[in-house]
């Protein structure tokens, strides 16, 4: 007798307690790149601040994630498309609301909400407040992996240390589905040559290696591209696709890719996605610059 099992898409929580670390930025370039290499990805914003959406460009009028939690309403209802990017379920003030909410049975709503749109992505990518609290916990708990921003600064390892253990919890406590670990610490905001980047960055590994994870090969170097992109309401990868920014930005999601790849047994289904039907050249250019060698100076952004 054969068994049919639907296949789930694979959720990513974008994690830190500390703000000013890039978790946002990385959500978001992360999301945009998957979609960019033919995933079908939807983005959550579960950041009250919003700032994920407001890059986005999502529409005010539309439910979201707020509406999602405090008031049943179903996820596959509140997703938002667009041209030339993922999808998206927004994230506004109002969360802060369903953040005051307590019980055990409140971390698990988000999880529940998604079960019957997961397959219909590939990957699910969750932006997060920076507190670990009712909804990071629910963004966790939905959640097969955490990817960890963090800034070369002594401040991040204290930090490191702290959201280690609020993962153990999750990972006690969690839904028997989801077998959620840290897929590794992104180091952002990196100014290469200096010497408290490159001291910090080594205590930072020396943390990962403690806590049972690694450091991304990949850092994410300071670049102005990257505030530009922020402004202008893009990824950097759409904004200035040659800069040391984006560069950095593909290289890590090619390593996303080989480490969530090798975790599933050596491959990742695609959705058929019909927004991308049309540009398989585009995504063929953007494998193609992921394979390009890191440049040892800065390029004018």
């Amino acid at each position: 007798m054969i068994k049919w099992v639907k296949i789930l898409s694979k959720n990513i929580s974008i994690v830190n307690e500390k703000g000013g670390c890039g978790k946002t930025t990385t959500a978001y370039n992360l999301a945009q790149g998957l979609y960019l290499q033919g995933y079908k990805v939807l983005g959550i914003d579960m950041d009250s601040q919003g700032n994920f959406s407001s890059t986005w460009g999502s529409n005010p009028e539309c439910i979201g994630a707020f509406d999602i939690l405090m008031h049943g309403e179903t996820a596959k209802d509140a997703i938002q498309e667009g041209e030339g990017k993922f999808d998206l379920i927004s994230g506004d003030r109002f969360l802060k609301d369903f953040a005051a909410k307590t019980g055990f049975d409140v971390n698990f709503m988000l999880h529940d909400a998604l079960l019957p749109i997961e397959p219909e992505y590939d990957f699910i990518i969750i932006d997060t407040p920076p507190a670990v609290a009712t909804l990071t916990t629910n963004a966790m708990m939905s959640s097969h992996y955490v990817i960890i921003p963090a800034a070369p600064e002594s401040y991040s390892v204290d930090g490191l240390v702290q959201l280690n253990e609020s993962i153990h919890a999750i990972q006690l406590h969690g839904v028997s589905d989801r077998k959620l670990r840290i897929l590794g610490i992104l180091l952002t905001r990196y100014r290469k040559g200096t010497r408290l980047a490159g001291d910090m960055a080594e205590i930072i590994k020396v943390v990962a290696e403690k806590i049972g994870t690694r450091v991304f090969e990949r850092v994410i170097r300071e670049n102005m591209a990257i505030k530009e992109a922020q402004a202008a309401k893009k990824s950097v990868l759409d904004y200035q696709k040659y800069s040391n920014g984006a560069t950095d930005y593909r290289a890590f999601v090619t390593e996303v890719l080989a480490d969530v790849r090798e975790d599933c047994g050596g491959q990742i289904r695609k959705v058929k996605n019909k927004k991308t039907a049309g540009e398989d050249a585009e995504a063929e250019e953007a494998a193609e610059l992921v394979i390009q060698p890191e440049q040892t100076e800065e390029v004018k952004d």
